[in-house]
């Protein structure tokens, strides 16, 4: 999500800034400088910090910024106490990437606070509408292939007659089921199938994660390789990916994965559906474990999972659910015994990230366009 935040505001940089309030961005403070991107703290004037009180101090910062950049749009965040009666005043826009999943305070005010939202997928904008009871319009802009790979032209070889490279990409939390990937390993394995798990990434569940390959006796079949900068050699290496989540907006990780031509293995949820349609370069698997069972069996105690999660065939709000290992090890062991299939897959999945309208060229356009028209179209600044 930051990336694609950086990646639009380097790229539109006379068009506005990214303005953030008084909290410690950690590594994403470092990933703005690194970017020369546009930005301002709204809780500082220059090097002085403002005080909390008056709150007119804070709140003229964001006032200045809107009158002289125009309509303020909020990433994935809600007003706080110093910029609500300015989101009001204002033309507004709401921009979801996850947020709609849960119910932060003030959720059940958006209405009142903005005049349009953009949402990341369908699933997204569903969700504003099912879980907040968003009511105004909204425009879905779906997310773009960040890593494109142009000098990539043939689809990956079949993994016949040797051992399965699999990889995982991703935060180290329970909501992203890299322990359902490590389950169906060690049931592929015992199957008789040849595979290693490659987990690239870190995060608090490392140490849970790493034990529990030692207890499946799948250990040395797992390699950690933590964070990763080159992440294109990363896709290079593997030949497929296995994305077990609970959760997933839209998924910028299955298309990098895609256009590396690595074929997945998925959950059928949220807007995870949208970016493969009938493509053969996925095979998703509609989620039977219950939470209470993926919370008792899956995770070290004390889950990190969203309250609800989107249902795309029935179209509503559901409680999470998690695919079931052994059905996971069903698919592995297909691209492991049809070569046709396999390679079909990698063949589709490069065709899918360069089909029209995922290349971030595009994706900038399109926001673009939605900006300009809801600025246009919407009610004009109230100061």
């Amino acid at each position: 999500m930051e990336r694609l935040l950086l990646q639009y505001t380097t790229e539109h940089a006379t068009d506005g800034i990214i303005a953030v309030n008084d909290c410690d961005l950690g590594p994403f403070d470092l990933t703005l400088k690194d970017h020369s991107a546009p930005y301002r703290q709204l809780s500082h004037f220059g090097s002085i910090r403002l005080p909390e009180r008056p709150k007119l101090l804070r709140r003229s910062r964001m006032q200045a910024a809107v009158l002289r950049y125009g309509t303020p749009v909020y990433w994935n965040c809600l007003p706080d106490r110093y910029s609500r009666r300015i989101a009001r005043r204002s033309n507004a826009i709401y921009y979801d990437h996850c947020l709609a999943w849960y119910q932060p305070a003030g959720y059940h005010r958006t209405n009142k606070y903005f005049s349009f939202a953009i949402a990341c997928s369908y699933a997204s904008a569903r969700m504003l509408a099912l879980n907040w009871g968003f009511e105004n319009h909204i425009f879905v802009c779906a997310n773009p292939v960040l890593r494109e790979r142009p000098a990539l032209a043939k689809s990956k070889p079949a993994p016949i007659n040797r051992c399965l490279k699999i990889g995982v990409v991703g935060r180290l939390t329970d909501v992203k089921g890299v322990a359902l990937a490590l389950s169906a390993i060690s049931i592929a394995n015992r199957r008789g199938i040849p595979c290693e798990l490659h987990v690239a990434g870190t995060g608090p569940n490392q140490a849970y994660l790493k034990r529990h390959a030692f207890e499946l006796g799948i250990a040395s079949r797992v390699t950690w390789l933590g964070h990763i900068e080159q992440v294109d050699d990363f896709y290079d290496q593997v030949d497929c990916i296995v994305h077990a989540t609970l959760h997933e907006p839209s998924g910028l990780v299955l298309r990098e994965a895609c256009a590396a031509a690595c074929p997945v293995i998925s959950t059928r949820i949220d807007g995870i559906p949208e970016w493969f349609g009938n493509s053969p370069a996925a095979q998703l698997i509609a989620p039977t474990i219950q939470s209470e069972d993926y919370a008792r069996y899956y995770t070290s105690g004390r889950p990190d999972m969203p309250p609800v999660c989107y249902d795309p065939d029935l179209d509503c709000v559901r409680m999470p659910a998690a695919p079931d290992p052994e059905t996971i090890a069903d698919c592995i062991e297909k691209w492991t015994t049809d070569a046709e299939a396999y390679e079909l897959a990698s063949r589709s999945a490069i065709e899918l990230s360069r089909s029209e309208g995922h290349s971030v060229e595009s994706f900038n356009a399109r926001l673009s366009k939605i900006l300009d028209r809801a600025d246009k179209s919407g009610p004009q600044n109230r100061f």
